[in-house]
Parts: structure tokens; sequence; C-alpha cells
């Protein structure tokens, strides 16, 4: 009766430990800021489809 009940509370703990672990991974990557785009001609919001940025240039 004593191994059913070390057995039961050591897989409690594990089951604890890997819950515990795969929220931290999950909650880790949710607060990373995600990554601006480095070269980008196109304006940001912009709703113009048939907006060109080179056409953008040669006008200046």
């Amino acid at each position: 009766m004593v191994w059913l009940a070390a057995h039961i509370w050591f897989l409690l703990f594990i089951a604890f430990g890997i819950g515990l672990g795969t929220g931290w991974w999950i909650w880790g990557a949710r607060s990373e800021q995600p990554s601006q785009p480095q070269n980008s001609d196109t304006p940001m919001g912009t709703l113009d489809i048939d907006y060109d940025p080179a056409e953008e240039q040669r006008k200046t």
C-alpha cells in the first residue's frame, strides 16, 4: 500500500512539473516582442492596392 501511495504522489509531482514547465515555456514565448521588418518600402497601414514604391521615388 505504501508502494502504491508513493507512486501516485511521484506521478502527481511529475505531472505538476510537466504542466508548470509547459506553461512557463508558452508564457515565455508570448512575452517576446514580434520582430519588425528590416527594410520596408511600403508604409504600414496603407489600403492603396495600386501603391508602387518605385513611383513614389520617381516623384521626389
